[in-house]
């Protein structure tokens, strides 16, 4: 009995912790969601942004676009068009009661809901929810000069207006 109290305050703990703050613009480790690339030729990249369930959508494409950005001005370039996206998100669900606790996670193209709710099930000592961890993949190819298309982002603006503090 004590070791399920424990399990489950070792549980909704990992919960309150990994959602608790937004991801912040970093490298993604194994640990923690945030920013990962492949070249893909010269002047092209696919983005990744994983978030976490405090992560907004918004902050995501932010996020993507900011890494597409700084790809964009590392790599010698000035402007970039995005030529394909793709929800990357992922959810998944759990509950707990006094004696057990579960939790199962699943991918999905459009989530529900961008945050994590928490709601009583039933009674005091059950608890359920979902958790909806934004993800967004871009393809970019990237130019010199502004090319003649109305969709394209000059790096270095969106850099400067939006960079992390």
């Amino acid at each position: 009995m004590v070791k399920m109290k424990r399990l489950i305050l070792i549980l909704s703990s990992i919960t309150v912790i990994s959602t608790g703050c937004a991801t912040k613009y970093q490298k993604q480790t194994f640990l923690s969601g945030g920013y990962s690339e492949i070249q893909t030729n010269p002047d092209s990249f696919i983005v990744y942004f994983k978030g976490n369930g405090s992560t907004s959508n918004e902050r995501t494409l932010k996020y993507v676009l900011l890494r597409a950005s700084e790809l964009t001005i590392q790599n010698g370039y000035k402007h970039f068009v995005i030529v394909d996206t793709s929800d990357e998100s992922s959810s998944y669900t759990y509950s707990s009661t006094r004696n057990t606790a579960s939790a199962s996670e699943t991918s999905h193209k459009k989530p529900q809901r961008s945050n994590t709710q928490v709601r009583a099930a039933g009674s005091s000592n059950t608890y359920s929810g979902m958790v909806v961890k934004p993800g967004m993949r871009i393809k970019i190819k990237c130019f010199h000069e502004a090319p003649q298309i109305e969709e394209s982002i000059d790096a270095e603006f969106y850099w400067n207006a939006n960079k992390p503090s």
